[in-house]
């Protein structure tokens, strides 16, 4: 072993490094353990009352221990062993133990000795089988200071041979009086006595440890106020004597002694419990449950999360009503529905809950609960049974609680529609939980009156589209949810059915001198953009994904050198200028302008007023035709109306130049299908429309291609409904007299 002073050394240096890790706290010895150098015991037998003493001697570096003690077990075994400790100890001394008179019998093993150093750190414990907590052995032989006790013993209780009560009739507030007769070898120091109702579920209890009632064996109790007017009958007395022992006697004849070192034991007794009592009268703790005399509610026929009012009328001593609770099952099953509840209500008055959302049936009144401040509690149920509590008693009642039941029909669904070629694609969602308990939705399409019915597809969302509409024409759609009990109410949206504007010109975004296109991908897929590469052929090669716009419309527009750009409508109508770097990634937008949710059309692709700025040209619901100049930047001038009628056309969009004269034109296809020229004048302004060509309003969408043949001239790009794509190649002077298919499948765009 190293010498203690090195020892010391080292435990100071690790709580130097210890202080210095934070602010976590370890506790390290600054002292040797102390080591028990001698152990002997005064006698190894003893007659009860007597003392037995344990002699120690310790070695330490500090002149008092923390503590020492010793352990011996009892011959019970179980609850009867004996500690005995000091604190502050000296180095040399005694344990004491003072045997009681009545202790149990037999030899207390002494199993181990316990010294612990001053500062709480070090501690060696020395155990019967000659070892020690540290590992070590040593030569104390603690077997052999075994304590034998002898004596009178005393392991069993006070004996009950009498009791009584000297007041049998009692109001609350009162005295009650018990008396008992009982005999031990040792003084009781506690007695305890339980009155119960003989009909109502009350008790009161009545104890005493004071010394001059225990030896006067009686004593005098106020009674409770918490107590029903019934008859009380003793249910069960409890004495304990001095050494801990104790007995229970119960009124049906058992009982129980608890000696006070070993485990429970069972017997019976024949002293008569059911003559000792007394009767309460004047109390007026509340007993009753409350008693419904009327319910009803203000409709029988309502829809999901819809708000229901429920009249009551009841007899109820303590007020307000704790709570009330109607129970819905689903109708012909167990199955719960829902509640209806309210707390702390008047005896008579109405209550207003609303109905879950994701219930749509017939649900039936199952029924009615009651509880009031006491905790009495009443059960109205739909077969006529009553149940009170807390008497757990059955009854009967004659309310008809078939008249509360309830047919729960559809709430109202959120829908938006959305424009496409000749259709319009309805979208709507109703509560989570009711998708599956309807059985579809009626569509009705005005103008024209058509009803269209959709199937439930048993999700709490669904999506349908609507064909053979006319473009340019605005169509309302109404949508009401069916179900087995009835339609719930309807929804109405609008949408205009329009040549799609979700396939753009991009420009050269890579910068290799062929111009691209950009594509939105539609619903039920994520609205993400995607860039395909123009080949200059003309054709299109691979594409990629540019960035997720879903909740967005996309608009054409018109980039800088250092990236492309694109135009993106919310929802709730802010525009957003979009940025595509060369790689066709997207890295962000920037806010235009808010308040544009009602434009037609809107492009942003080309410059009408000769600034060589690309300027917004837009259409309103109304067809006025608006000139927003660029300031660069996506910065715009206030409007300016430059045209009247637009709104019978099925798409507009502007081009670079289509015409020759190096100014920048707008085209439409107008409600007849024909294809229209618009010739900017560079000021902002254009001039007579001329015709392209008719048929163009077959097409799903039609949209400026700027150069996709790599001639220098202005190109169209068109899809037809069945989504093949076609490049029709300008001629520079306002005709598109060619036309090369370039791809399929892009109806998945519209």
């Amino acid at each position: 072993m190293a010498p203690a002073r090195v020892r010391r050394l080292v435990l100071a240096v690790v709580a130097a490094l210890v202080a210095t890790m934070g602010t976590a706290s370890v506790a390290v010895a600054v002292t040797d353990p102390p080591v028990l150098t001698a152990l002997s015991v005064s006698t190894t037998s003893v007659t009860s009352p007597g003392s037995v003493e344990l002699r120690y001697s310790v070695a330490a570096d500090t002149p008092t221990l923390g503590y020492i003690s010793a352990w011996y077990a009892s011959p019970a075994g179980v609850r009867g062993n004996v500690v005995m400790r000091v604190d502050d100890a000296p180095l040399g001394g005694t344990l004491t133990w003072s045997v009681p008179d009545g202790a149990r019998n037999g030899t207390y093993q002494l199993m181990s000795v316990t010294v612990m150093s001053t500062d709480g750190t070090a501690a060696i414990r020395y155990d019967r089988d000659g070892t020690t907590s540290r590992g070590a052995l040593h030569t104390f032989d603690l077997p052999g200071k075994d304590v034998t006790v002898s004596g009178e013993e005393d392991v069993t209780g006070p004996t009950l041979t009498g009791v009584s009560v000297t007041t049998p009739d009692v109001k609350p507030g009162q005295p009650v009086t018990v008396a008992w007769t009982a005999d031990d070898a040792h003084p009781v120091v506690e007695a305890s006595f339980t009155f119960t109702g003989a009909t109502k579920p009350s008790s009161f209890t009545m104890s005493s440890t004071t010394t001059s009632e225990l030896a006067a064996v009686r004593f005098t109790r106020p009674l409770s106020s918490a107590v029903y007017n019934d008859r009380h009958l003793l249910s069960m007395v409890r004495l304990r004597d001095v050494l801990g022992n104790t007995t229970t006697w119960y009124a049906d004849g058992r009982m129980t002694n608890l000696p006070y070192d070993a485990t429970t034991e069972s017997g019976t007794h024949t002293i008569g419990f059911s003559s000792v009592g007394f009767s309460v009268t004047g109390s007026t703790y509340d007993d009753r449950s409350p008693v419904l005399t009327a319910i009803s509610v203000d409709r029988r026929t309502s829809r999901a999360s819809g708000r229901v009012t429920v009249s009551y009328a009841f007899n109820e001593d303590t007020l307000p009503l704790s709570q009330i609770v109607l129970r819905y099952v689903r109708r012909g099953t167990d199955i719960p529905a829902f509640s209806l509840c309210a707390t702390k209500v008047p005896a008579t008055g109405s209550f207003t809950d609303t109905l879950p959302a994701d219930v749509v049936g017939d649900v039936q009144l199952a029924s009615v609960e009651l509880m009031d401040s006491k905790g009495n509690q009443a059960t109205y149920q739909r077969d006529g049974t009553l149940l009170r509590r807390p008497y757990e008693s059955t009854g009967r009642h004659t309310l008809d609680l078939s008249t509360l039941d309830v047919r729960v029909t559809p709430s109202a669904l959120s829908a938006v529609a959305r424009s496409r070629p000749r259709a319009a694609g309805l979208r709507w969602s109703v509560p989570a939980g009711q998708g599956s308990q309807l059985t579809g939705f009626r569509v009705t399409v005005n103008p024209g009156g058509r009803v269209l019915t959709v199937a439930s597809n048993g999700r709490d969302y669904q999506e349908t589209v609507v064909t053979g509409l006319t473009n340019a024409r605005k169509y309302t759609f109404t949508i009401t949810p069916q179900s087995s009990v009835g339609p719930g109410p309807t929804s109405t949206v609008s949408a205009t059915p329009l040549l799609s504007g979700n396939i753009w010109a991009a420009g050269d975004v890579n910068g290799d001198r062929r111009n691209d296109v950009f594509a939105m991908v539609q619903p039920p897929a994520d609205a993400v953009v995607r860039l395909y590469r123009g080949t200059g052929k003309p054709g299109l090669g691979t594409a990629n994904n540019v960035a997720d716009w879903t909740g967005y419309r996309p608009h054409p527009a018109e980039g800088n050198d250092i990236y492309s750009s694109h135009l993106v409508l919310a929802a709730w109508g802010d525009l957003e200028m979009a940025a595509v770097d060369r790689s066709g990634h997207g890295i962000g937008s920037g806010l235009v302008g808010t308040g544009w949710g009602g434009m037609r059309f809107i492009d942003a692709s080309a410059d009408f007023t000769g600034d060589k700025v690309a300027d917004i040209v837009a259409v309103n619901p109304s067809g006025g035709l608006y000139l927003y100049r660029g300031r660069g930047n996506a910065k715009f001038a206030s409007a300016t109306r430059v045209g009247s009628g637009w709104d019978t056309m099925q798409t507009v969009f502007a081009a670079t130049d289509v015409t020759g004269d190096r100014r920048a034109d707008l085209l439409a296809v107008d409600a007849a299908g024909r294809l229209r020229i618009y010739p900017g004048n560079g000021r902002g302004g254009f001039g007579a429309s001329r015709v392209v060509g008719p048929g163009w309003g077959a097409f799903g969408a039609v949209f400026s291609g700027r150069d996709l043949t790599g001639d220098g001239r202005a190109d169209l790009g068109a899809v037809t409904m069945s989504g093949d794509l076609y490049v029709y190649k300008g001629n520079g002077r306002g005709g598109f007299p060619t036309h090369t298919k370039i791809g399929h499948g892009w109806h998945n765009f519209f």
